[in-house]
């Protein structure tokens, strides 16, 4: 298997990903605990409606 280096767009891409994705985590976070949850409750409760 060749190791090649990936494009810096890639890089920028997935950066953008994990950014976008912490974003979410938090308002999540944030969402469960205004309600009363642990974010552990909601992902929890999320895991049993899949």
């Amino acid at each position: 298997m060749s190791k090649q280096a990936l494009p810096k767009s890639v890089y920028e891409q997935l950066a953008e990903f994990r950014y976008t994705l912490r974003k979410f985590i938090h308002f999540s976070e944030t969402a469960a605990r205004d309600v009363g949850l642990t974010p552990q409750q909601h992902q929890l409760i999320l895991a049993i409606q899949g």
